[in-house]
């Protein structure tokens, strides 16, 4: 008697994913759980971005490296023809 007067006093439980607040809150789990993937996925992006970016600033630098060696090769090699036709110059008039 005192089981009978139990049941039907205490409701059976119910499952806990028909509550409406469980759903809601499970909801609101998926939601931030995809949020924090399309964060992470964001700032892959980002990190992507930036390591393209310093790979193209740094083929920019060597190229201009490059370049300016060239650039002083070349004043060097103007600068050693001058000094031979001088030289060469200095010679005929003695």
């Amino acid at each position: 008697m005192l089981r009978q007067l139990y049941t039907q006093v205490m409701p059976m439980p119910q499952d806990p994913m028909s509550d409406p607040l469980v759903q809601i809150r499970m909801q609101e789990l998926a939601i931030k759980q995809q949020e924090a993937e399309r964060k992470a996925q964001n700032d892959q992006a980002e990190l992507t971005l930036e390591q393209q970016r310093l790979m193209q600033q740094s083929a920019t630098a060597a190229a201009r490296i490059e370049s300016q060696e060239q650039i002083a090769e070349d004043r060097n090699e103007v600068n050693r023809e001058r000094i031979n036709v001088q030289r060469q110059n200095l010679l005929r008039r003695d």
